[in-house]
């Protein structure tokens, strides 16, 4: 999700070997592009580039073993609804690995600013606020598997801002927790 020029979908489509298959996804016609010459320049033949939003990703509901983003999530106004669809596409059991960068306490000022936007952080939200919406979209098992500080640049007003990676597991929505009556 967020594939710009291709670079992840690429790594992705050498490791998943000619047998596996990778779809890349950006909502700017000009990345699908640049990312489509690209996979051709290098004779990759396992992936393909289509138009599509994080809130309405063009994929089938359950068809992806594995959905990865690189600081993309953040740039999505709808967060809540972006995690819901990654639901809907990521098969149960199937995982979910997301690069991106949070942040507590930012100003509203911060929030409206488009610069800020621009370096990734006026969208950034809680990561806690973050994790709890991927609970909440049917992932389970996620975890912060990395977390480091990031240059915030001026007018934060000390926001704490974070590059995080996160993990997780699509959970079965047909399973339900056993409840014990004694």
């Amino acid at each position: 999700m967020g594939s710009r020029p291709g670079f992840d979908a690429l790594a992705a489509a050498a490791a998943a070997g000619p047998q596996g298959h990778v779809v890349g996804v950006d909502l700017t016609p000009a990345m699908i592009d640049r990312a489509t010459a690209s996979a051709r320049r290098r004779g990759v033949a396992n992936v393909e580039f289509r138009l599509g939003t994080a809130e309405a990703l063009p994929v089938p509901a359950a068809s992806v073993d594995v959905a990865v983003s690189n600081c993309v999530l953040n740039l999505v106004p709808d967060k809540a609804m972006a995690f819901q669809e990654l639901a809907r596409v990521v098969r149960p059991g199937g995982r979910l690995a997301l690069a991106d960068i949070v942040a507590d306490r930012l100003p509203a000022e911060i929030r409206a600013n488009r610069d800020a936007w621009c370096a990734c952080v006026g969208g950034a939200i809680a990561e806690s606020v973050y994790c709890e919406l991927l609970r909440r979209a049917g992932f389970d098992g996620v975890s912060v598997v990395s977390s480091a500080p990031r240059e915030s640049g001026a007018g934060t007003d000390g926001a704490s801002v974070r590059s995080i990676v996160v993990t997780a597991t699509r959970r079965d929505p047909r399973r339900r927790s056993a409840v014990h009556v004694a």
